[in-house]
Formats: C-alpha cells, structure tokens, sequence
C-alpha cells in the first residue's frame, strides 16, 4: 500500500538524520585533558558512583559534569545536512503523492537549516528550529497525509508519477529560447524533480536508468540556468570609474558564455530526448 510506503521512506530518512547526529556527537572525542575549541560545550568522563552507568546511550556533552575535551573535529555537520537534503529530495519526489500543504510546511522547516554553515555549526549548536523539523518528521512519518487513494499499488502509481514527470521534461526542454533566463531556471528544476521521483520509484531498473539519463540533462544544462547577476545602479554609484567598467565587462563575458553553453544544450537535445525515450519505453 502507497501508505505503507510513504510511512516507510520518511521513517528511512528520520533514521538516516539520527544517525548521522549521533555520528557527529561522538565524532573527533579525545578523552584527554585539553580545552574545549570554538566555546563549545564541553565533553567529559567526569566523576562517576561505583553503581553509576556513564550516561549510557546518551550525548556525553549532555550528561557532562567536568572541564571538557573535544578536539577541533568534534561535531561536523556536513553529514547531517547531506541527510536533511536527502529528506528533501525524497518529499519533493513523493510530492505527486502526499499532501502539498505538508510538503510545503516541511520545506519551510528545511530549508533554513541548509543554510547553516558547517564551519560555523556544530551538532551541538543546532537551533531548536532543527529538534522541530524532527519532532514535525516523526508526527508525519507515523501516518503521512496523502492525496491519492492510500490502497493503490505502489509500483503502479510511482511509475504513472515518474511517467509524468519525465513528459513535462521534455516538453519543457523543447521549449527553450536563448534568451529567457527564468524558463531556463523553471526547466532544470523540473530535471532534478523528475531525477528525485525516479529515486524513489522501488526496486526498479528502468527508473535507474531513467534517473540516469535525467542526470546526463542536468549536466548539460549545467551554467544555462541562472539569471547572471550584474551591479545595480546603486552599486555602481559606489564604483570608481573603471571598476564600473570592468564590472561591465565580467557580466558581459558570462552573459556571452551562458548563451554558448544555451546553445551547445539546444543542439545536443534531441540526442538527449531521444536517449531519454529509449529508456523510457524499455
């Protein structure tokens, strides 16, 4: 059951984020006797009763009691983030499937925490926005909100949403005109949403494949899709002359690579169209 399925993705992303946390909580502990780094809370056996267990299970910077120690590497979260952008790929291909307002409020609570900096953040500076987004995650993965009828295969249904998706691909990539920047951003988000339908399509070679041949687009569109950003009138107010004029010249050079590479992406297309249906009808 679709139901069943659901529940069991986003239970699959909620461990993968606990783990990598966890992960990060133990990672570069030195039980020594140097200083903390950065002002971090602090890491410590402590003083413990001959009957005590150490906090069995639990986060020794929580259950400390001592001056601490945690090397420089204590902590990282660039793992953690890579799950939490997992999460966000796997709702965004189930997104055919489950409740949009969800979706969206779940987006509301990710994205914020993709903006951490890692060199920055520890997993022990995490905001309290980060124990919501979890708290929010359990709550949906126990019973997910759906819009289709829960009792529909789910082979059946992922493959109709990976079918879909893949169409609007290719009537939006032969639809493309050098020139229009926010159709060319439009179109490789509906590449990576497809890419991110066909991986959460279960036990299934085809949607590999399809995934695949979705990735070699995205490559080639790689460079066309951004709106180039230039100086403002109020910025050049503040430039000298010629930095105004070198300003200028850049946004010039990368509007001039852009189109190359727009236009490179328009003549390789029907071979990517045509490879893409190949696996498509497989």
């Amino acid at each position: 059951k679709i139901d069943a399925f659901v529940s069991d993705e986003l239970h699959t992303c909620l461990r993968r984020i606990v783990e990598s946390d966890l992960s990060a909580r133990s990672q570069g502990m030195d039980f020594g006797d140097h200083p903390t780094h950065h002002g971090e809370a602090a890491t410590a056996l402590g003083a413990r009763r001959d009957d005590e267990l150490l906090g069995l299970g639990s986060d020794p910077v929580d259950t400390a009691d001592g001056a601490g120690i945690h090397d420089e590497l204590h902590g990282p979260i660039d793992g953690l983030l890579s799950q939490i952008v997992n999460l966000q790929q796997t709702v965004d291909g189930l997104s055919g499937i489950i409740d949009p307002q969800w979706a969206e409020e779940l987006e509301t609570r990710v994205e914020p925490l993709l903006q951490l900096n890692p060199d920055e953040v520890s997993v022990h500076l995490l905001p309290e926005s980060y124990f919501r987004m979890l708290d929010f995650l359990v709550v949906a993965a126990r019973g997910p909100r759906l819009v289709v009828d829960p009792a529909q295969p789910v082979q059946e249904l992922l493959d109709a949403q990976l079918d879909k998706a893949v169409e609007a691909v290719m009537q939006r990539c032969s639809q493309l005109t050098i020139d229009d920047d926010c159709t060319w951003q439009r179109t490789r988000r509906v590449v990576h949403h497809a890419m991110n339908v066909a991986q959460v399509v279960p036990h299934s070679r085809r949607a590999h494949r399809i995934k695949r041949r979705l990735g070699r687009i995205a490559d080639a569109m790689a460079g066309t899709g951004s709106v180039i950003d230039s100086p403002t009138p109020s910025d050049i107010s503040h430039m000298t002359p010629m930095a105004a004029y070198e300003a200028g010249r850049e946004t010039e050079r990368r509007i001039v690579v852009q189109r190359r590479l727009r236009a490179g992406f328009a003549d390789d297309w029907p071979k990517l169209r045509s490879k893409l249906r190949k696996v498509v009808k497989a």
